[in-house]
């Protein structure tokens, strides 16, 4: 009996199987993990010029996970993924594909390979899929599109409570003001 093609997309962790239904796939585990430092935006009132109601009324965000210094994306990424193997009931070397989707992975080329052997999928190819907050969507898209044709059944991670504060600063920025059209060209008459 061929058991259906399992994908681990690391995107909130979620583990899919493909089966035969209108939707063709579906999620049958899912993991979370979030850093332990939490940043609320009263926090970040005492950073930069900002409000905690100015940030609310603009994003619904009213707080954020952060990496502390040691805390990697693929530890992240990992803890979650067992608990969508948990929850499916999937063992790590039945996965097939690990897709990881973030903007903030720990090495420039891409953690998917290390969330891999963090979580035992040892027979899986794994590849990074960067899209920031819409992580989750193209992962799992990408993932049941595995599923649909067969290719390779994954496991999709989006660890995204971003630690984009590696990579940006928390400093007043200028709202940007319009410029002005350059002039249009002069066109210079051509001798007949």
């Amino acid at each position: 009996h061929h058991q259906p093609p399992t994908v681990l997309c690391c995107c909130r962790p979620v583990v899919a199987k493909a089966e035969i239904s209108k939707l063709r796939s579906k999620l049958v585990g899912v993991g979370s993990c979030a850093p332990p430092t939490r940043v609320t935006n009263v926090d970040l009132e005492d950073l930069v010029d900002t409000t905690d109601e100015w940030i609310a009324q603009r994003t619904g965000i009213r707080s954020r996970h952060l990496l502390a210094p040691g805390e990697t994306m693929s530890e992240l990424g990992s803890k979650a993924a067992e608990g969508a193997l948990a929850m499916a009931g999937v063992a790590a070397e039945d996965v097939d594909l690990v897709i990881f989707a973030t903007s903030s992975a720990d090495d420039l080329f891409g953690d998917a390979a290390n969330v891999a052997k963090l979580v035992g999928a040892t027979n899986a190819v794994a590849f990074d899929l960067t899209a920031a907050c819409s992580g989750f969507l193209f992962g799992i898209n990408t993932a049941s599109q595995f599923l649909h044709n067969g290719a390779a059944p994954p496991l999709t991670l989006n660890p995204e409570p971003s630690p984009l504060d590696r990579t940006s600063t928390p400093q007043p920025r200028p709202l940007p003001q319009p410029q002005p059209l350059p002039p249009a060209p002069t066109p210079t008459p051509t001798p007949d």
